[in-house]
C-alpha cells in the first residue's frame, strides 16, 4: 500500500492525472488495501488535471466506503472544483465537511468563499462567510480577507467597510491583507474611505506595501489629487517599499487626469 501512495502521489506532483487513477483502479480491484491518503492523492491528481467530476466520484466512492474523509481530502476535491469554476460543487462538498468531523472547517470555508468570489458569486460568498457563526465555524483573519475580496469583486465598498471594521473591533489583528483588500474594494466605489483606510494604516504598526500604494494612488486619480498621488510616490520612496513599475504609472496617470503633465 506505501508503495502504491507513493506512485500515486507522485503522478500526482507530475500532473499526470490518467496514470493515477490507473494506478487507483488497480489498487482498488487487487488485494491491496487503500486508505485515506490513496484517496486523497488521486483526487489530488484530478485535481491538478483539471478532472472536477473524477474528483468528486473518488470522493463520493470515499463516503459509501469505510474509509474517513479528512480535511486534506476535502480541501483537494473542493479544490478541484474552485478550479474548475464549479463554486455550486465547492459549497456542496462543503455543506457536507460541516456535517462531519473534519478538522480545518475555517480554512475550508475560506476555500468556498474563494470559489464563489472567482465564479462572480459573491452575493453566496458573503451569505457563506455571514453563515460561520451560525456554524460554530471560528472566523479569523483569512476568511474576513475573502469575504472582502469578494465585496471588491461586487463593487460592494459598503459591506468591506462593515467587514473591516469587525475586524478591528475584534481580538484579531488588522494586517496588510485586510488594508489592501479593504482599499482595493473602495477604489471603484469610493475613492476617499480608500485614502482614509491608507491613513488609518499610516498611523497604525501594519506596514505598507506596493499594493498598498498602488491602490492608494488609483484612489488619488479618481479624486484628481495628483498632489497626493506625487507625495505617496515621494513617501514610499523614502520608506522599505520599493516603487514599482506599475506605482509610477498610476502616479502619472493621476497627473495626466488632472492635467498636471509637468
Amino acid at each position: 500500500t506505501i508503495t502504491c501512495n507513493a506512485a500515486i502521489s507522485a503522478c500526482a506532483k507530475g500532473g499526470r492525472w490518467e496514470t493515477a487513477l490507473h494506478l487507483y483502479s488497480i489498487m482498488a480491484h487487487s488485494k491491496v488495501e487503500l486508505a485515506t491518503i490513496t484517496c486523497s492523492a488521486a483526487i489530488s491528481a484530478c485535481d491538478k488535471g483539471g478532472q472536477w467530476h473524477k474528483a468528486l466520484r473518488l470522493f463520493s466512492v470515499m463516503a459509501q466506503s469505510e474509509l474517513e474523509s479528512n480535511s486534506i481530502t476535502c480541501h483537494a476535491a473542493m479544490r478541484a472544483c474552485e478550479t474548475s469554476g464549479e463554486w455550486e460543487q465547492t459549497l456542496r462538498l462543503y455543506s457536507l465537511m460541516l456535517q462531519g468531523e473534519v478538522d480545518s472547517k475555517s480554512f475550508m470555508c475560506s476555500a468556498a468563499i474563494g470559489a464563489c468570489e472567482e465564479s462572480g458569486a459573491w452575493e453566496q460568498a458573503l451569505a457563506l462567510f455571514a453563515g460561520m457563526a451560525e456554524s460554530k465555524v471560528q472566523q479569523d483573519t483569512m476568511n474576513f480577507c475573502a469575504a472582502i475580496n469578494t465585496c471588491r469583486k461586487g463593487s460592494a465598498w459598503k459591506q468591506a467597510m462593515l467587514l473591516c471594521s469587525m475586524v478591528a473591533q475584534s481580538n484579531m489583528e488588522l494586517d496588510t491583507s485586510i488594508f489592501n483588500a479593504t482599499m482595493s474594494a473602495c477604489d471603484d466605489g469610493n475613492w476617499k474611505s480608500a485614502l482614509w483606510l491608507f491613513s488609518t494604516m499610516q498611523h497604525t504598526a501594519v506596514e505598507s506595501s506596493a499594493i498598498t500604494c498602488g491602490v492608494a494612488i488609483k484612489a488619488c486619480r479618481k479624486g484628481s489629487v495628483w498632489e497626493k498621488a506625487v507625495w505617496l510616490v515621494s513617501d514610499f520612496v523614502q520608506s522599505k517599499v520599493e516603487p514599482s513599475m506599475m506605482i509610477t504609472s498610476a502616479a502619472l496617470s493621476a497627473c495626466e487626469a488632472c492635467g498636471e503633465w509637468e
